[in-house]
């Protein structure tokens, strides 16, 4: 190959599919509801509070609101 030279790259389509599917295989996205706290999420998905915090970019004193959008990465034991 040379710089500039065009390359076509033939496969099923479903190997595209397949290759999203996996890449969010394991993460939830959840909607916060109104009265519910970081602790509450925390123990309804069995995670770690700090983890909620670290996967949402979230201080420790953070208030949520409902309607915001969290991450929750599938616990792996």
């Amino acid at each position: 190959m040379q710089s500039g030279q065009a390359l076509k790259v033939t496969g099923s389509p479903s190997f595209k599919n397949s290759t999203k599917v996996a890449s969010i295989k394991g993460k939830t996205r959840y909607t916060v509801k109104r009265g519910e706290t970081l602790s509450s999420i925390a123990k309804k998905f069995k995670v770690a509070t700090s983890d909620l915090q670290r996967w949402n970019n979230l201080s420790g004193k953070h208030t949520l609101m409902p309607g915001r959008t969290l991450v929750i990465l599938k616990n792996e034991a």
